[in-house]
Parts: structure tokens; C-alpha cells; sequence
């Protein structure tokens, strides 16, 4: 499977790589993970999930940062399309959406069930 992956690069398009085995269940479109773009290394929004790519040689996904996805389909097109209004990538747009301190942190969504078991506590 391929993960098609956009950057806080000024840079056009997303770029394809592939999921680890490992990853294959738990990733989803929506979610941050680490990578290496060049020679250093980045964090991607997934933005979609392939079942192959036209590109032979593909890097791996190191990490996926959420557990869940933090962007929904509703975000992922608003921002898309706010990227090609203002000509800018995909990626500085949605780098953009998020607080700083969110930005370095691991999110992790609770569900309902979760959340009531804190509150009871």
C-alpha cells in the first residue's frame, strides 16, 4: 500500500511512500506521520492511501504520529482547495491549521467509551 503524503515544503503535488507492513491497519488519510524528505527528515499529512504507485523506488513511513486522524475529509478538501486559491502547497496550508503546540505534540483521541471511564473516575 501507498500513502500519498504532502509536506510544509513550498513544493507542488504529494509525494508517494510506501507503508510498512506494520502500519498497513493503523494508518489512515488524515493523519501526521514522520518521513524523510531529502536529506532530512519531515512531518507528512496523509492525504490519501493507494494501492500502488507509478514510482518504482519508494521510501517507508517511519512513524505515524496520531492515532487517529486529525483531518477530515471536510478539511482535507477545504485546505486543498485554500492551497490553490493562494498558490501555496498543500501542505504549508494545513502545517497552518494547527496551534504550534500541536504541531509537536502526539494527539490521541479518546473515544466516548475512554472518556467516560475518565469521567467516572
Amino acid at each position: 500500500m501507498i500513502a500519498k503524503v504532502v509536506v510544509n515544503r513550498p513544493v507542488k503535488g504529494h509525494f508517494d511512500y510506501e507503508i510498512p507492513l506494520k502500519f498497513k491497519d493503523k494508518i489512515k488519510r488524515g493523519q501526521r506521520v514522520k518521513i524523510r524528505f531529502g536529506s532530512s527528515k519531515a512531518i507528512g499529512y496523509v492525504v490519501g492511501i493507494y494501492q500502488e504507485s507509478k514510482i518504482k523506488k519508494l521510501r517507508n513511513i517511519e512513524e505515524i504520529i496520531d492515532n487517529e486522524p486529525i483531518l477530515d475529509a471536510h478539511l482535507l478538501r477545504l485546505t486543498e482547495e485554500v492551497s490553490k486559491y493562494y498558490l501555496c502547497s498543500w501542505g504549508e496550508v494545513l502545517d497552518a491549521v494547527f496551534p504550534s503546540g500541536l504541531k509537536k505534540n502526539k494527539i490521541i483521541l479518546k473515544t466516548d467509551k475512554a472518556l467516560k471511564k475518565d469521567i467516572e473516575k
